[in-house]
């Protein structure tokens, strides 16, 4: 009896252990699927917040960052900048070069916004050969960094028989800055932007204007 009841314990204590055993390896499998499933969800959001050609964000991305971008500007006591910039004479430069070498052009535009604006905030396509930049800073930071992309920009001397102005690429930026205010949005700051760069393409290519917004 003694021996049966050992034996009998001892089948039972080997039942256990490949249960936990099998429960274990379900536990890992079942964790290594949620890792797989995660890491195809942030691919997904990745995705879906990059602009496919320059591997840069695009506005959805853009308008996720504003949120996070007013929440910091209110806690930090900071003004808000919005910059919006494109390419003089891009098409002119894909009539002379090619649109693969159109595309060429822009993602080194691309990385040189993502470059110059470092920590300060975020860059992203609006559309076409335009960018937007959204940072937290004051006015003299804003203008800081667009000096500093317009130093990278020149430094990369990328060719452009096409534009009556220069020989190589060259941006114009309309800009806006302010206090930021509960009452407005990012496409307050967008729309407002949009505008300045309108009046300065209007009188001249390759500039760049800020203006500083009044808080109602």
């Amino acid at each position: 009896r003694y021996y049966e009841n050992e034996s009998s314990m001892a089948h039972e204590n080997d039942l256990m252990i490949k249960s936990m055993i099998k429960l274990r390896q379900s536990f890992y499998n079942l964790s290594k699927e949620n890792s797989e499933i995660a890491a195809k969800t942030r691919s997904l959001e990745k995705k879906s917040e990059t602009d496919p050609l320059i591997a840069m964000y695009n506005r959805f991305r853009l308008n996720k960052y504003a949120e996070i971008a007013f929440k910091k500007a209110i806690d930090n006591q900071t003004g808000l900048a919005v910059e919006i910039l494109d390419i003089d004479f891009f098409k002119e430069y894909n009539d002379t070069y090619g649109h693969i070498a159109g595309d060429k052009c822009l993602k080194t535009v691309a990385a040189i916004l993502n470059e110059s604006i470092g920590e300060h905030g975020i860059a992203g396509r609006y559309g076409g050969d335009e960018f937007i930049i959204a940072m937290c800073c004051s006015k003299d930071e804003a203008e800081a960094v667009f000096a500093k992309i317009k130093a990278k920009l020149a430094a990369a001397e990328i060719a452009n028989s096409g534009s009556e102005i220069d020989d190589n690429v060259t941006i114009t930026t309309g800009a806006v800055v302010a206090d930021f205010d509960e009452s407005t949005d990012f496409i307050y700051y967008v729309r407002e932007a949009d505008l300045v760069l309108y009046e300065i393409k209007k009188s001249s290519k390759n500039g760049y204007k800020v203006r500083q917004l009044e808080q109602e």
